[in-house]
């Protein structure tokens, strides 16, 4: 009749296989955890960020308990994240029908246009050179995984049409560190556990804060190997929703539960927007 759910944002709206369990079972109680508790939802004035709470059909009725990242930094439960920004042109860019992401096409678009494929080689044989021992890559789609990984000799490559086995070695092996790059394509953006990972270089370019928040949250983990984990924004994302230990949640009387950057509020505003409550 109780059940506690992890990753809890990826069960919470209507449809889900969990949800016809919860139905069929007859479950009372379920207790969701989840460091992102928020979607992105379409709205009349194009995509928005709301809290799991305000979604329509949400499984989740109440937030209960709440850990700031401020505390998990402060407190030493989270490694420390530095930052290096290179700004990109976006004119390339098109919102999909949904108004949630960017299209495929055009992803693809912005990696060519801004040739993000010379400037990912540069900053890894840079992160290298500094001493980063193990560097994770994101980029928008396979083909591009594939061609980057080709240029970087010490890195391998990974994606939804890799096979399990090799799935498998190269995983270990980048845990292991004897495999110091790895590309991935949507692969290792959640869940993803390798303390000693002390480099992201991000050039997926994102509208969902909760994949930025996954993405950039693999490196969060502390080991004593590792003084900090550097992330290389090539995406623009940084630009959008700036450093993830700045996120903040907080609950005002009459508004109810918000995330924040800083001060300034994301949800339940257009992503659009240029002026955001305080």
């Amino acid at each position: 009749k109780h059940i506690i759910l992890d990753e809890a944002h990826l069960m919470s709206k209507r449809g889900t296989q969990i949800r016809k369990l919860i139905k069929q079972v007859g479950i009372t109680h379920v207790l969701g955890l989840t460091a992102t508790a928020v979607y992105l939802d379409s709205g009349f004035e194009g995509a928005q960020i709301n809290m799991i709470t305000d979604t329509w059909g949400s499984l989740f009725k109440s937030i209960n308990h709440l850990t700031q990242i401020k505390h998990l930094v402060d407190n030493n439960y989270w490694s420390k994240l530095s930052y290096k920004i290179i700004n990109q042109d976006e004119s390339k860019l098109v919102v999909n029908k949904s108004g949630s992401d960017y299209n495929l096409d055009s992803l693809s678009a912005f990696f060519k246009q801004n040739d993000l494929e010379k400037q990912t080689v540069v900053e890894v044989m840079h992160l290298v050179a500094e001493g980063r021992k193990s560097i994770l890559v994101f980029v928008p789609n396979i083909e591009e995984a594939i061609s980057l990984s080709k240029k970087i000799s010490i890195s391998r490559v990974l994606h939804s049409g890799t096979p399990t086995a090799e799935r498998d070695e190269i995983v270990n092996g980048f845990k292991s560190l004897e495999i110091p790059v790895v590309v991935n394509v949507g692969i290792l953006s959640t869940g993803f556990d390798h303390p000693q990972l002390d480099a992201i270089v991000l050039t997926r370019t994102l509208m969902s804060i909760t994949l930025y928040y996954q993405m950039l949250g693999r490196g969060v983990r502390t080991h004593a190997d590792k003084k900090d984990c550097k992330i290389v924004d090539l995406s623009n994302s940084y630009n959008r929703f700036g450093k993830i230990e700045d996120l903040n949640y907080g609950f005002i009387e009459g508004h109810g539960w918000g995330l924040y950057q800083d001060n300034s509020l994301l949800t339940g505003v257009p992503l659009k927007s240029v002026v955001r409550p305080t």
